[in-house]
Formats: structure tokens, sequence, C-alpha cells
């Protein structure tokens, strides 16, 4: 079994997100984006024609003060 883990570590703490797949790691990282975005990132409308994966990378490339790490783990 593989989990996968998301460490987004901010200016109050962190969030931890764990799921069995990449794709439902990146859904919950883009809900966090998604209620934050209009609050970090005041300049820049939240996109809407491209993936989740790459509107949550623009805005970790936007909000400097944040950052994600994610890991991979395997279970037998």
């Amino acid at each position: 079994m593989r989990i996968w883990i998301a460490v987004v570590e901010h200016r109050h703490g962190q969030n931890v997100y764990a799921a069995r797949t990449k794709k439902k790691l990146v859904d919950q990282l883009y809900a966090y984006v998604k209620q934050w975005w209009e609050s970090e990132v005041p300049d820049e409308e939240l996109p809407t024609n491209v993936s989740k994966k790459e509107i949550v990378d623009r805005y970790f490339e936007c909000v400097c003060h944040q950052q994600f790490h994610d890991f991979r783990l395997h279970y037998f």
C-alpha cells in the first residue's frame, strides 16, 4: 500500500494531508489553495483553465512564505 503525504508550512504552523493516491492528495491541496487564494494572491484570479496540480504549483510559487513538501510512503 502506498500513502502520499503533503506538509504545508505556513506562518501559523503546518497542515498535514494524506491520501492513497497522488490525485487525491492534489485534490486536498487544491481545496487548501482555493480557500486561501483570494487573500494570499489578491492580484491574480484563481485560474480556471488549467489543472488542479498547476493551480497548486502556481499558488506556492506566488506565496513565498508558504511551501509544501510531498512524500510517498510504501507499506507492505
